[in-house]
């Protein structure tokens, strides 16, 4: 089955444009949650001829129906529209290094049930693993009671780099245990269900093109900051996924030539000074090392073992100095990266998301001001900075989008 998120780098052709008009249509009634087909194209842009053959397609597919009509005022009533959401269910999973979380959801995003695993420490990782990630998709079906005949696809989205064309996890630097790992091709033959693998930063960028502030942008980059940091690259509203599909690893962009060696093999890599992670690293090295952090220690009632990202946070804005030491040197470093990504791609926006979300009063403005002084001057307008509205759920929320717009393309995907 095609992958419509990997761009074989030849332009648009009438099936692309028929899957953005029926994402387009699709977004829109769920929005307004029952809409007219003449308040449809207003909205939407379209018009009213295009609107009306992509409803009567959608309605035929079984993806919207009618919602009975709306009230006359003197002139003809019309009537509404709905998205049909029992039509199917998607299975989507957001696989991390220290947890695994999957969510099976209706079409509209309404009905969610959840499974997860989390590792018992930090430092050790052996349950997240293949036979686990089958365990609780298999538990998730178990507990929704969906007739498997309604299950429509999986989405998986990961740490790259992966394969997106042949469905294989490629080693993952901070995530051992996955060498090679043929995973879409395994939950296949387990779920007879069609499967879709993206990295975890390109998923997100996809539910904020879908459902999030990028609606309306063909152009912009997803900067996830969690355990890594990754970049989501959207071209022209595709994913641009470079030749091995290995692009958008932002974190592995060399900003100190003379830094300490990365997992990746590299050396002073923007992650190491920019994610969440090393963060949390700096600063306690720094205590061990003597220093003090003594509302951190507060926070967490004197267990540095509980020293998180976001109880760094709190103690930065608690005026704590090694926390405000920490939070500045990721923002230096992210500015860095941010102006670099400005100066290449010229994109509309960045969107920012991710575990980084807990600093984003301390880092918003600096960041801003950044793209504004240090930028190529001679832009009609700033790029714009966003932080994803959609919080820790974007990735989840990104891997169901994989579904859903392979379903655009291929409404076939609906079992009836």
């Amino acid at each position: 089955m095609q992958n419509p998120f990997f761009n074989d780098g030849s332009g648009r052709n009438l099936g692309d444009i028929k899957l953005i008009n029926r994402a387009v249509i699709f977004r829109t009634i769920r929005e307004a949650g029952a809409i007219s087909r003449s308040e449809l194209a207003k909205v939407s842009g379209l018009n009213p001829a295009t609107v009306t053959h992509i409803a009567r397609e959608l309605t035929s597919l079984g993806l919207i129906e009618e919602a009975g009509i709306t009230e006359s005022k003197g002139g003809r009533p019309s009537t509404l529209l709905k998205i049909r959401s029992q039509a199917g269910y998607i299975i989507a999973v957001h696989l991390d290094r220290y947890f695994m979380r999957a969510m099976i959801t209706d079409l509209n995003l309404e009905e969610r049930i959840f499974s997860e695993i989390y590792a018992t420490q930090t430092d050790k990782t052996s349950q997240i693993n293949i036979e686990n990630l089958l365990n609780i998709i298999d538990e998730l079906v178990q507990k929704s009671k969906v007739n498997e005949r309604e299950l429509v696809g999986i989405g998986i989205c990961a740490p790259g780099p992966l394969n997106v064309k042949e469905g294989v996890l490629l080693s993952p630097p901070n995530f051992p245990g996955w060498p090679s790992t043929p995973i879409r091709k395994i939950i296949e033959d387990r779920f007879h269900l069609p499967t879709f693998l993206e990295q975890d930063a390109n998923a997100s960028a996809t539910a904020e093109k879908l459902f999030g502030q990028m609606r309306e942008a063909d152009n912009f980059i997803f900067l996830l900051a969690d355990g890594g940091l990754g970049g989501g690259v959207m071209i022209g509203g595709e994913i641009y996924h470079g030749e091995e599909c290995t692009a958008g690893e932002i974190g592995h962009t060399t900003v100190d030539m003379n830094g300490p060696q990365c997992s990746c093999g590299n050396y002073g890599c923007l992650e190491l000074y920019a994610s969440p992670r090393s963060v949390r690293r700096y600063v306690l090295d720094q205590m061990e090392q003597g220093r003090q952090a003594e509302t951190l220690m507060m926070i967490v009632k004197g267990d540095s073992k509980q020293v998180s990202f976001k109880t760094i946070v709190e103690a930065a804005e608690a005026n704590d100095p090694l926390c405000l030491e920490g939070i500045e040197r990721m923002r230096n470093a992210l500015a860095a990266g941010i102006t670099n990504l400005v100066n290449i791609f010229d994109p509309e926006a960045i969107v920012v998301g991710g575990e980084i979300e807990f600093a984003e009063k301390l880092l918003y403005d600096h960041l801003v001001n950044a793209i504004k002084t240090r930028t190529l001057s001679g832009y009609k307008k700033p790029v714009q900075l966003y932080f994803s509205e959609m919080g820790q759920d974007v990735q989840i929320i990104g891997a169901f989008s994989l579904v859903l717009r392979e379903l655009f393309q291929n409404p076939s995907m609906l079992r009836k």
